[in-house]
Protein backbone atom coordinates (compact mmCIF):
# COMPACT_ATOMS: atom_id res chain seq x y z
CA UNK A 1 0.00 0.00 0.00
CA UNK A 2 2.88 2.60 0.84
CA UNK A 3 4.79 1.49 -2.31
CA UNK A 4 1.26 2.56 -4.21
CA UNK A 5 1.04 5.67 -2.38
CA UNK A 6 4.35 6.89 -3.53
CA UNK A 7 3.86 5.96 -7.26
CA UNK A 8 1.17 7.74 -7.37
CA UNK A 9 2.80 10.42 -5.51
CA UNK A 10 5.33 10.31 -7.93
CA UNK A 11 2.86 10.27 -11.24
CA UNK A 12 1.05 13.60 -9.79
CA UNK A 13 3.94 15.75 -9.13
CA UNK A 14 5.19 14.47 -12.83
CA UNK A 15 1.84 15.53 -14.07
CA UNK A 16 1.85 18.70 -12.48
CA UNK A 17 5.81 19.85 -13.62
CA UNK A 18 4.56 18.67 -17.44
CA UNK A 19 1.41 21.19 -17.36
CA UNK A 20 3.44 24.20 -15.69
CA UNK A 21 6.38 24.13 -17.29
CA UNK A 22 6.00 24.66 -21.05
CA UNK A 23 9.12 24.99 -23.05
CA UNK A 24 9.92 28.30 -24.99
CA UNK A 25 13.11 30.10 -26.10
CA UNK A 26 13.99 33.66 -27.21
CA UNK A 27 15.27 32.27 -31.09
CA UNK A 28 16.86 35.35 -32.08
CA UNK A 29 16.67 39.14 -30.65
CA UNK A 30 18.11 42.26 -31.60
CA UNK A 31 18.27 46.04 -30.81
CA UNK A 32 19.01 48.27 -34.33
CA UNK A 33 18.84 51.94 -35.18
CA UNK A 34 16.83 52.40 -38.09
CA UNK A 35 16.42 55.27 -40.76
CA UNK A 36 13.87 55.30 -43.42
CA UNK A 37 13.17 57.69 -46.39
CA UNK A 38 10.26 59.73 -45.21
CA UNK A 39 12.42 60.84 -42.72
CA UNK A 40 11.91 59.87 -39.71
CA UNK A 41 14.18 57.33 -37.46
CA UNK A 42 13.66 54.59 -34.90
CA UNK A 43 15.60 52.80 -31.93
CA UNK A 44 13.60 48.96 -32.54
CA UNK A 45 13.78 45.77 -30.46
CA UNK A 46 12.69 42.65 -31.90
CA UNK A 47 12.77 39.13 -31.11
CA UNK A 48 11.04 35.80 -31.90
CA UNK A 49 9.91 32.93 -29.38
CA UNK A 50 9.73 29.13 -30.02
CA UNK A 51 7.68 26.51 -28.63
CA UNK A 52 10.33 24.11 -27.84
CA UNK A 53 7.01 21.41 -27.92
CA UNK A 54 7.29 21.89 -32.05
CA UNK A 55 9.73 23.48 -32.93
CA UNK A 56 7.85 26.16 -34.07
CA UNK A 57 7.23 29.87 -33.78
CA UNK A 58 4.41 30.44 -30.97
CA UNK A 59 1.23 31.17 -32.12
CA UNK A 60 -0.95 33.17 -29.65
CA UNK A 61 0.45 36.60 -27.89
CA UNK A 62 1.15 35.10 -24.01
CA UNK A 63 3.26 37.59 -23.20
CA UNK A 64 2.96 39.71 -19.61
CA UNK A 65 6.09 41.24 -19.28
CA UNK A 66 8.99 42.57 -21.63
CA UNK A 67 11.75 44.78 -20.23
CA UNK A 68 15.23 45.63 -21.37
CA UNK A 69 18.35 47.08 -19.88
CA UNK A 70 21.91 47.78 -20.73
CA UNK A 71 24.38 48.32 -17.65
CA UNK A 72 21.54 47.39 -15.07
CA UNK A 73 19.23 50.02 -15.83
CA UNK A 74 16.05 49.78 -17.69
CA UNK A 75 15.48 51.62 -20.99
CA UNK A 76 11.81 52.91 -21.72
CA UNK A 77 9.45 50.53 -24.32
CA UNK A 78 6.97 51.80 -26.42
CA UNK A 79 3.83 49.96 -26.27
CA UNK A 80 4.89 46.68 -28.52
CA UNK A 81 3.32 44.86 -30.97
CA UNK A 82 2.93 41.04 -31.62
CA UNK A 83 2.93 39.96 -35.42
CA UNK A 84 2.88 37.18 -37.58
CA UNK A 85 3.41 35.91 -41.26
CA UNK A 86 4.21 33.78 -43.80
CA UNK A 87 7.11 34.90 -46.02
CA UNK A 88 9.21 33.13 -48.61
CA UNK A 89 12.98 33.76 -48.50
CA UNK A 90 15.47 33.45 -51.43
CA UNK A 91 18.64 34.59 -52.65
CA UNK A 92 21.15 35.34 -55.24
CA UNK A 93 24.07 33.54 -55.24
CA UNK A 94 26.94 35.20 -55.97
CA UNK A 95 28.73 32.41 -56.84
CA UNK A 96 26.98 30.55 -59.27
CA UNK A 97 25.44 33.77 -60.75
CA UNK A 98 22.09 32.12 -60.35
CA UNK A 99 18.51 33.00 -58.64
CA UNK A 100 17.78 30.56 -55.32
CA UNK A 101 13.71 30.17 -54.97
CA UNK A 102 14.33 26.13 -53.56
CA UNK A 103 12.62 27.64 -49.90
CA UNK A 104 9.27 26.62 -48.72
CA UNK A 105 6.98 29.58 -47.25
CA UNK A 106 7.34 29.31 -43.89
CA UNK A 107 5.10 30.85 -40.42
CA UNK A 108 7.07 33.63 -38.86
CA UNK A 109 6.45 35.83 -35.53
CA UNK A 110 7.76 37.86 -33.87
CA UNK A 111 7.31 40.96 -31.44
CA UNK A 112 8.76 44.64 -32.02
CA UNK A 113 8.73 47.72 -29.93
CA UNK A 114 10.63 51.08 -30.36
CA UNK A 115 13.21 51.77 -27.68
CA UNK A 116 12.19 55.32 -26.30
CA UNK A 117 15.62 57.03 -26.09
CA UNK A 118 17.36 59.36 -28.09
CA UNK A 119 20.26 57.36 -29.12
CA UNK A 120 21.53 53.70 -29.11
CA UNK A 121 24.93 53.41 -27.40
CA UNK A 122 27.34 50.70 -27.89
CA UNK A 123 27.56 47.45 -25.36
CA UNK A 124 24.93 44.94 -24.30
CA UNK A 125 21.30 45.12 -24.31
CA UNK A 126 19.80 42.69 -22.21
CA UNK A 127 16.30 41.40 -22.67
CA UNK A 128 13.99 39.70 -20.16
CA UNK A 129 10.63 38.70 -20.31
CA UNK A 130 7.62 36.33 -19.53
CA UNK A 131 5.92 34.26 -21.80
CA UNK A 132 3.07 32.13 -20.89
CA UNK A 133 4.30 32.32 -17.00
CA UNK A 134 7.73 31.16 -18.41
CA UNK A 135 10.42 33.71 -17.82
CA UNK A 136 12.88 33.98 -20.93
CA UNK A 137 16.18 36.15 -21.15
CA UNK A 138 18.54 36.55 -24.08
CA UNK A 139 21.36 39.42 -24.89
CA UNK A 140 22.37 41.19 -27.67
CA UNK A 141 25.33 42.88 -28.36
CA UNK A 142 25.14 46.60 -30.79
CA UNK A 143 28.55 47.33 -31.81
CA UNK A 144 28.68 50.58 -34.19
CA UNK A 145 25.91 53.09 -35.71
CA UNK A 146 25.37 53.79 -39.35
CA UNK A 147 23.36 56.21 -40.79
CA UNK A 148 22.78 54.24 -43.49
CA UNK A 149 22.35 55.60 -46.95
CA UNK A 150 18.96 54.52 -48.62
CA UNK A 151 17.69 53.56 -52.04
CA UNK A 152 15.37 56.10 -53.61
CA UNK A 153 11.39 54.53 -54.05
CA UNK A 154 11.42 56.65 -56.82
CA UNK A 155 14.21 54.81 -58.40
CA UNK A 156 12.24 51.59 -58.95
CA UNK A 157 11.50 50.41 -62.01
CA UNK A 158 9.28 47.19 -62.74
CA UNK A 159 8.83 45.08 -66.04
CA UNK A 160 8.07 41.73 -66.75
CA UNK A 161 8.55 39.22 -69.89
CA UNK A 162 6.79 36.97 -72.09
CA UNK A 163 6.55 34.54 -69.42
CA UNK A 164 5.43 36.41 -66.84
CA UNK A 165 8.65 36.84 -65.12
CA UNK A 166 8.88 39.78 -62.77
CA UNK A 167 11.87 42.16 -62.90
CA UNK A 168 12.40 44.88 -60.55
CA UNK A 169 15.42 46.98 -60.70
CA UNK A 170 16.45 50.33 -58.84
CA UNK A 171 19.18 53.16 -58.61
CA UNK A 172 21.81 52.05 -55.95
CA UNK A 173 23.65 55.37 -54.22
CA UNK A 174 26.99 56.04 -55.01
CA UNK A 175 27.51 56.80 -50.75
CA UNK A 176 26.52 53.13 -50.49
CA UNK A 177 30.04 52.34 -52.59
CA UNK A 178 31.92 54.97 -50.58
CA UNK A 179 31.08 53.59 -47.34
CA UNK A 180 33.41 50.35 -48.33
CA UNK A 181 36.07 52.48 -49.37
CA UNK A 182 37.13 52.63 -45.53
CA UNK A 183 39.87 51.34 -43.30
CA UNK A 184 37.19 48.99 -41.35
CA UNK A 185 34.21 49.17 -43.47
CA UNK A 186 31.19 47.69 -42.54
CA UNK A 187 29.68 44.42 -44.25
CA UNK A 188 26.40 45.19 -45.66
CA UNK A 189 24.13 43.06 -48.01
CA UNK A 190 20.17 44.42 -49.12
CA UNK A 191 16.61 42.81 -48.89
CA UNK A 192 14.16 42.93 -51.17
CA UNK A 193 10.29 42.71 -50.19
CA UNK A 194 7.33 42.09 -51.98
CA UNK A 195 4.84 42.49 -48.89
CA UNK A 196 1.49 41.24 -49.39
CA UNK A 197 -1.49 42.47 -47.77
CA UNK A 198 -4.75 40.89 -47.25
CA UNK A 199 -7.35 44.15 -47.57
CA UNK A 200 -5.71 46.49 -44.98
CA UNK A 201 -3.29 43.47 -43.19
CA UNK A 202 -0.08 42.60 -43.84
CA UNK A 203 0.05 38.59 -43.99
CA UNK A 204 3.98 38.23 -45.35
CA UNK A 205 5.32 37.71 -48.92
CA UNK A 206 8.72 37.08 -50.61
CA UNK A 207 12.04 38.47 -48.98
CA UNK A 208 14.93 38.13 -51.67
CA UNK A 209 18.64 38.76 -50.40
CA UNK A 210 21.05 40.28 -52.64
CA UNK A 211 24.42 42.14 -52.34
CA UNK A 212 24.14 46.19 -52.04
CA UNK A 213 26.23 46.81 -55.29
CA UNK A 214 23.33 44.90 -57.52
CA UNK A 215 20.21 46.80 -58.63
CA UNK A 216 17.81 44.52 -59.59
CA UNK A 217 16.38 41.31 -58.66
CA UNK A 218 14.22 38.60 -60.91
CA UNK A 219 11.43 37.27 -59.73
CA UNK A 220 10.17 33.70 -61.45
CA UNK A 221 6.97 33.83 -62.87
CA UNK A 222 6.25 30.57 -60.47
CA UNK A 223 6.97 32.82 -57.19
CA UNK A 224 5.05 35.01 -58.10
CA UNK A 225 1.54 33.31 -59.01
CA UNK A 226 2.47 31.99 -55.11
CA UNK A 227 2.88 35.93 -53.87
CA UNK A 228 -0.77 36.67 -55.27
CA UNK A 229 -2.52 33.76 -53.64
CA UNK A 230 -1.33 35.29 -50.59
CA UNK A 231 -3.33 38.44 -50.67
CA UNK A 232 -4.63 41.18 -52.81
CA UNK A 233 -2.46 44.12 -52.77
CA UNK A 234 1.37 43.89 -53.12
CA UNK A 235 4.35 46.54 -52.18
CA UNK A 236 7.96 46.93 -52.54
CA UNK A 237 10.71 47.69 -50.12
CA UNK A 238 14.34 47.93 -49.94
CA UNK A 239 16.03 47.72 -47.28
CA UNK A 240 19.58 47.87 -46.60
CA UNK A 241 21.34 46.30 -43.16
CA UNK A 242 24.36 45.86 -41.78
CA UNK A 243 24.79 42.28 -41.52
CA UNK A 244 25.44 42.17 -38.02
CA UNK A 245 22.29 43.35 -37.24
CA UNK A 246 23.21 46.89 -36.19
CA UNK A 247 21.78 48.81 -38.51
CA UNK A 248 18.49 49.07 -41.15
CA UNK A 249 17.83 51.86 -43.62
CA UNK A 250 14.14 51.64 -45.79
CA UNK A 251 13.07 52.84 -48.86
CA UNK A 252 9.41 54.38 -48.97
CA UNK A 253 6.87 51.21 -50.44
CA UNK A 254 5.92 51.62 -53.94
CA UNK A 255 2.63 49.64 -55.21
CA UNK A 256 2.76 46.68 -57.21
CA UNK A 257 0.37 45.29 -59.65
CA UNK A 258 1.03 41.92 -60.27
Amino acid sequence: MKRNVIILCSLLILGFSSQSFAAYFINWMYVQHRVYEDGHDSNRLNFGIIDDSTGEYVTQNLLTSCTLTKKGTELPLLPGSFWEDVNLFAYYNSGTGYWNYDGAPSYESGYSYNVDIAKLTHGTYKLNIVYDGVPLAASFFLDRLYNLPLIKSASVKSSTDAKGNLYLRWRTPNKLFIMTDTDSPPALSARAFIDVYQGANYVGGLTVKVPTHMDMIFVPSRIIDWVKSQGDTYKFVIQVRTNDNNNRSYSDSVDLSL
